[in-house]
């Protein structure tokens, strides 16, 4: 009730004392000032050297192979708590093998043991310790597409 009658006084009191002696609201633009008049203006041109280059085109990241067992899928991470700092479980791996791991989106490349004795994700032929698993994507990134050898 309160709220109602303040608004109901403080409103039109605003407005009163708000408005200018011309009898208009300051906040109007006045009828007899003229609008400002837009014209064309001058293009802009960016420099060149020469004629225009084609784009270059960027080769995408090409998977090694040196081993006969060569697997491709997807890579995802863990914390391996309490063993060593380079350790993976593969699907299909022998344990204990070393198994070189490249990210097929950008290139990078790592190389883990093969020292955890369990399954891994759905679709994910390969789960790296989370801080080995950074050196070749962001965390936020995974599952990515990698290619594994051993």
């Amino acid at each position: 009730m309160f709220a109602t009658a303040f608004t109901v006084v403080a409103l039109p009191s605003i407005w009163i004392l708000d408005r200018s002696d011309a009898g208009g609201s300051p906040n109007v633009a006045s009828a007899e000032q003229p609008s400002p008049t837009v014209g064309p203006e001058t293009p802009i041109f960016l420099e060149t050297n020469g004629p225009a280059q084609a784009p270059v085109i960027v080769a995408p990241a090409t998977p090694i192979t040196t081993g006969s067992n060569v697997s491709t899928g997807k890579a995802s991470y863990q914390r391996y708590n309490g063993l060593t700092p380079n350790s993976c479980t593969a699907t299909g791996v022998p344990l204990n093998q070393q198994i070189t791991v490249v990210n097929l989106d950008n290139g990078l490349q790592l190389t883990c043991t093969n020292s955890v004795s369990r399954t891994t994700q759905a679709n994910v032929i390969i789960t790296i310790d989370t801080d080995l698993f950074s050196t070749i994507a962001d965390l936020s990134d995974a599952p990515v597409p990698v290619q594994i050898d051993w």
